[in-house]
């Protein structure tokens, strides 16, 4: 079957394919929709998207790269994402959840032991 599908290639025998879409909230279409092969790292799609002052990125653990979230920063975006097990932080703050919702925790933290970017690094990554 993968000889139909080459594009979808994974492994020798798998295949896989990578869907990244952003929804407009306001007006409930899609803004940008980008398919990349399975073997493709999920973090480069942050380069791809058009970021958006004031927008949401919900993202899975596989975006945690720093320097990409922090062009989501300096653009005035905002992100939420899992945190990796040894991810090292301190909350900030923790609001309330429905943990009947499935939610665990819904907390503002901040990063402990990171490189600080330079003035310059930060200007070159915005976008």
């Amino acid at each position: 079957m993968l000889k139909y599908f080459w594009r979808a290639k994974l492994r020798k025998n798998k295949g896989a394919v990578k869907l990244h879409t952003v929804l407009d909230i306001k007006t409930e279409i899609l803004s940008f929709i980008h398919i990349a092969a399975g073997k493709t790292h999920e973090v480069n799609v942050l380069d791809i998207i058009e970021l958006e002052v004031n927008g949401y990125f919900i993202m899975d653990k596989g975006f945690v790269d720093f320097k990409r979230l922090c062009a989501l920063h300096l653009q005035k975006a905002y992100f939420i994402t899992r945190a990796k097990i040894k991810m090292k932080c301190r909350r900030i703050y923790s609001a309330k959840v429905d943990k009947t919702q499935g939610i665990l925790y819904d907390q503002t933290i901040k990063l402990l032991r990171i490189k600080r970017l330079s003035r310059k690094t930060q200007k070159d990554k915005v976008l």
